[in-house]
């Protein structure tokens, strides 16, 4: 099952718009390049540049360093037409025990005749790419699952140590019995550990359970469950 993500603006009486299938990449370490495939659903031309960093979030691209190069870099996208992107991993070092985190921003540059016209619409757009190393031990799937969790009710905090290699992405993180909406976007590294800050009081309870839906390698989706402990000294 594949996912797009189709991002859209409008001004006036102008639309544009940009698909690109899939939420989030893989690139497997042994891969000579992935296709990042993307289209233009709209009736008007569409002119796409295409940048990867590590969340910087720079002005300048050329001061950006993330070791992968996009084929071509700059494109222009007709209303209904797709076009694939090689998407290359140039060979600089990278932590060979771990996955590494990059973000592809694709950015929707106003054609000539917009500019012409007043019109400066801009789409951005960011999503994850993880650069995985051949033969990490483990699986992936069950990254989520082995997140440790405690808390600290005085402080309203949860804490997560993540001891594998891959990195977890939680869509959506409840509490049950907290009257909140929860969190949503957490993101805990590999061999690392989160901090997240509570929207609202914790239940004071030498135990809490914890629903979650963590992102897997498609950008699905999938429920889970976890035991967060009291904190000692709480």
């Amino acid at each position: 099952m594949a996912c797009a993500c189709v991002l859209s603006a409008g001004a006036a009486g102008a639309r544009a718009d940009l698909s690109v299938d899939g939420t989030r990449f893989i690139y497997p370490a042994q891969d000579k390049s992935i296709t990042l495939r993307t289209g233009n659903p709209g009736s008007a031309p569409i002119l796409v540049q295409i940048w990867l960093d590590q969340g910087e979030g720079q002005d300048d691209l050329s001061r950006l360093a993330a070791p992968f190069v996009p084929m071509p870099p700059l494109f222009r996208l007709n209303p209904g037409e797709r076009k694939a992107i090689q998407l290359r991993y140039t060979g600089e070092p990278l932590p060979q025990d771990r996955e590494s985190q990059f973000w592809i921003n694709f950015m929707e540059v106003p054609t000539a005749g917009e500019r012409r016209d007043g019109l400066k619409l801009q789409i951005n757009l960011s999503m994850k790419l993880l650069f995985r190393p051949k033969g990490l031990p483990g699986d992936p799937r069950k990254a989520p699952g082995e997140l440790r969790w405690a808390y600290h009710p005085a402080g309203a905090v949860l804490a997560a140590e993540n001891p594998t290699p891959y990195s977890v992405t939680l869509r959506t993180l409840r509490v049950r019995g907290a009257p909140d909406a929860g969190l949503e976007g957490v993101t805990v590294p590999p061999y690392s550990s989160a901090r997240l800050a509570w929207p609202g009081p914790l239940p004071r309870a030498q135990e809490l359970t914890l629903d979650y839906e963590a992102v897997d390698d498609l950008g699905l989706a999938a429920a889970g469950t976890a035991r967060a402990r009291a904190a000692a000294g709480s």
